[in-house]
């Protein structure tokens, strides 16, 4: 009996996915905690706009699969971090999106005119903290930043959507390391946020 409810329910999704836009594309609002989950959430800090980042959300979805990047603006604007990822979504009842990808950490500082690309590392020395090294391009940043996780559930109403979403970042794991010890998410350093989005298409 349990497999037959299975089937049917992963079938229902499956269809639904299918009946949904082939490609979408949308860009919004977001705002991600300053808190993590080993701190816990103090209901001063989580009502209080201070313990909160600002930034953008921006996806493009093609079927199932959803790429996305968030950012938050810091440091009086001149820094935007935040993680670009790759993975697969799924519409459900044309109400709600589920979404859970996985990609490198990163961070931009623009200084005058330029602008600098940093990738993640874990500093043995001082690991409860977020530290970041330049790159010379891009792809020394897909490799050999820190990568995180981070799913999503938004409600979506016409054009509109508003979620919550949670990254975490790995132990240290990178697309370059020859190792995979390190490719548990780290839910200690977890943070939440919020996005508003609109959509094109």
């Amino acid at each position: 009996m349990k497999r037959i409810v299975c089937a049917v329910v992963l079938a229902s999704m499956v269809c639904v996915a299918l009946a949904a836009s082939a490609f979408s594309f949308g860009v919004g609002n977001y705002a991600r905690g300053s808190m993590l989950i080993e701190h816990g959430f103090p209901m001063n800090e989580m009502v209080n706009p201070a313990s909160y980042q600002f930034g953008t959300d921006l996806r493009l979805r093609l079927d199932f699969i959803e790429v996305a990047m968030t950012g938050v603006l810091t440091n009086t604007n001149e820094y935007l971090n935040g993680i670009g990822t790759i993975g697969v979504n799924l519409p459900l009842f044309g109400l709600l999106d589920i979404g859970i990808g996985m990609g490198p950490y990163y961070l931009v500082h623009f200084d005058n005119d330029e602008v600098v690309t940093y990738r993640h590392f874990i500093n043995p020395n001082d690991s409860a903290n977020w530290s970041y090294r330049q790159v010379d391009n891009y792809g020394e940043l897909l490799t050999d930043s820190v990568v995180g996780y981070r799913a999503h559930a938004d409600v979506r109403l016409g054009n509109l959507s508003f979620g919550i979403s949670l990254d975490v970042p790995s132990y240290g794991y990178t697309f370059s390391s020859t190792t995979a010890d390190d490719i548990e998410p780290n839910f200690d350093k977890a943070r939440i946020g919020a996005s508003a989005i609109y959509w094109f298409l």
